[in-house]
This record gives C-alpha cells, structure tokens and sequence, in this order.
C-alpha cells in the first residue's frame, strides 16, 4: 500500500513540477511584423519618406473590420468600418514639431473598443514619414 501511495504521489508531483526556463516573448517589431502581415491594411506599401498625403492615399480614409446584417436592406451587409488615421497628435521633442498618425491594422479583440496595440504609429517630420511603428515612437520620446 506504501508503495502503491509513493508511487501515485511522484506521478503526482511530476506533472506539478515548474520549469526556470521562461518562454520568450516576442518583441513589440515582432508583433508588429506579425501584424502587418496579418493586418487588414496597406501598411506593408507605407515606406519612410513618403509625405502625409501620400500615406493617406495608400491607407485610405477607412479600415473596412467587419460586416454586419443591414436593418434596412434584407439583400446585403454593411460595412463596419474605422477611420483613418484613426487619431492624431503633435509631439514637441528637442524643437522639432511631429506629427504622430495612428492607423488602424488589426483587430485583437472583438470589444468595441480600438486600443494602443491594434493601432501602429506613423511619425511624420515636416510632412515626410520619418519612421513608422512602437520601436521608432518609444525610440523617438525617450
């Protein structure tokens, strides 16, 4: 019977032991490559250099997310969609005036709400894209 309860108590025990060893999680340009791979736009064609008007013909007006039944038309869906940029900000670093353009790129989680982590920075100096996505904005404010 002793042996049988050891026995049954290391099996046990073995499938409650806890590795040191953490799993590597990936980098914000590794989500953010994830993303854009995956992303319901054309941030893939947005390159540094490019002028604001420039982004905004390639990324258009609206990010389409989603269809939903139309009350009023029984024959098709309407569009659910999300502007773009979804919002702006001007950021005053070292003299130098910025404008920050938040796109819209993925749809994380089905909520209703659009966070930070669906969003990608587009950073814009004197109306040409200096950089693009969270490494080049933290870089850019710290």
């Amino acid at each position: 019977m002793n042996k049988a309860f050891l026995l049954l108590s290391l099996v046990f025990l073995a499938g409650c032991v806890v590795t040191t060893q953490e799993a590597s999680l990936p980098t914000i340009s590794e989500t953010t490559a994830l993303r854009n791979e995956k992303g319901l736009t054309n941030i893939g064609k947005v390159y540094v250099g490019m002028t604001f008007s420039e982004v905004k013909t390639v990324m258009g007006n609206v990010t389409t997310i989603g269809y939903e039944k139309s009350p009023l038309n029984t024959s098709g869906n309407e569009a659910i969609t999300i502007k773009n940029p979804y919002r702006e900000e001007t950021l005053d670093i070292k003299g130098k005036q910025y404008l920050v353009a938040y796109y819209f790129i993925n749809v994380l989680k089905s909520d209703e709400m659009v966070s930070d982590d669906e969003l990608i920075p587009l950073v814009f100096l004197n109306d040409y894209l200096v950089g693009k996505g969270w490494d080049f904005f933290i870089k850019l404010k710290n």
